[in-house]
This record gives C-alpha cells, sequence and structure tokens, in this order.
C-alpha cells in the first residue's frame, strides 16, 4: 500500500479453507478503513466466530463494482481456482490482456537453471511469475 495513492478504486477478494489459515491478519485490519479500498473476505469452511462470507472466492465476484474496460485483475492461488475465477473474470467482461496469474508453482530452482519452469521460449521463474491470460494461453499454460 505504499503507492495505493498512485490507483483508483481497489476491490481486495481474499479467500482461504478456513479463518485460521489465513495469512497477513495484521496486514488486512489497515485495509478496511484504506480509502477507495474495498477488501472482501471468505472462507470454505467457517468456524462458529467467522461472520464474513462462506464459499470459494468466484462467489464474490457478483459483488465487485468495476469496469472491466479500466480495471486489471490479479490472480494468486492454487491452479483450480485460478482457472474457476479466470473462466468466471471473463464472464464479467475483462479482457485476457488484464487478467493476471502468479505461476510459481511451475518454478523448481528459480533462477533458471533446472529447466523445469521453460515454456515455449520463456522461463516462468526469469520472464514471470506473473503472466497475462493471454500469454499464458499462446504459452499453453492454462494455470
Amino acid at each position: 500500500f505504499k503507492y495505493r495513492k498512485r490507483y483508483g478504486k481497489l476491490e481486495i477478494i481474499y479467500g482461504c479453507k478456513t479463518p485460521k489459515d489465513m495469512f497477513y491478519k495484521n496486514e488486512i485490519k489497515p485495509w478496511l478503513n484504506t480509502p477507495d479500498t474495498k477488501v472482501h473476505l471468505t472462507v470454505d469452511e467457517p468456524d462458529e466466530d467467522w461472520t464474513g462470507t462462506c464459499g470459494v472466492v468466484c462467489v464474490l465476484f457478483p459483488q465487485i463494482k468495476l469496469n472491466p474496460k479500466k480495471s486489471m485483475v490479479f490472480l494468486c492461488g492454487p491452479s483450480v481456482m485460478i482457472r474457476a475465477s479466470i473462466k468466471d473474470i471473463l464472464k464479467l467482461g475483462f479482457s485476457e490482456n488484464n487478467i493476471y496469474a502468479s505461476l510459481e508453482r511451475h518454478m523448481k530452482c528459480g533462477i533458471g537453471k533446472c529447466g523445469h519452469c521453460y515454456v515455449k521460449g520463456k522461463y516462468v521463474c526469469l520472464d514471470g511469475p506473473n503472466f497475462s491470460y493471454a500469454e499464458m494461453k499462446k504459452l499453453g499454460i492454462e494455470s
């Protein structure tokens, strides 16, 4: 949030399996009071103290009020979540060039030596790990 003022409206969707699995709890609290920032939290398996949304992150997409022509999406998480999210985000009118996903799970050494993450002329560890969905499709990596 160091450069938060450089950008317009920000919507953060954060989901995890249970409330106990949630990282960055201390970092999230100030976000809740940051101007032009909306934080949406969800868990798959709530405990008795959970008061937020229940379900996978995709259940929150209808609550997002962004202009797809002027917005970008950044995804990080398990492959199944990224695939499902991209499918739903495309339905909302976002361009394949404005949807980015982190592909670090394809990496091993992280420095381009092992070749594990080499795909069609790109090293995920060196050229990424964040790629637009359009580029992921060209590389044959759908997540």
